[in-house]
């Protein structure tokens, strides 16, 4: 029964180390980078593809492609950067402890 409770004991101090090794700050943010990506993706596509058929000149189409990049990346930052801080205050009111 001893050994029993020991590798009990053994399995859930590998369990909470696996899971501090697993709890980094970058792996907390992949799912708002491949947002951010798809997001880009799809917003992009749609600017060139649009750009191409009312502009003749390639570089002008280049030029505009680029600024739309700058500022798809821009409103993509900024609005997870909006959502992130609003769902950490979200988290800070509804917490169980500061009801305790």
């Amino acid at each position: 029964m001893h050994e029993l409770k020991q590798i009990m004991d053994d399995e859930e101090r590998h369990e909470h180390e696996l899971i501090e090794m697993l709890n980094e700050k970058r792996l907390n943010y992949t799912d708002s980078i491949v947002l951010g990506f798809n997001d880009a993706l799809v917003e992009l596509t749609g600017v060139l593809a649009g750009y191409t058929f009312a502009i003749q000149d390639s570089r002008n189409i280049a030029l505009l492609d680029l600024i739309t990049g700058i500022s798809v990346s821009l409103s993509t930052n900024a609005s997870e950067y909006v959502s992130k801080r609003q769902e950490k205050e979200d988290r800070m009111f509804t917490t169980p402890e500061l009801f305790i």
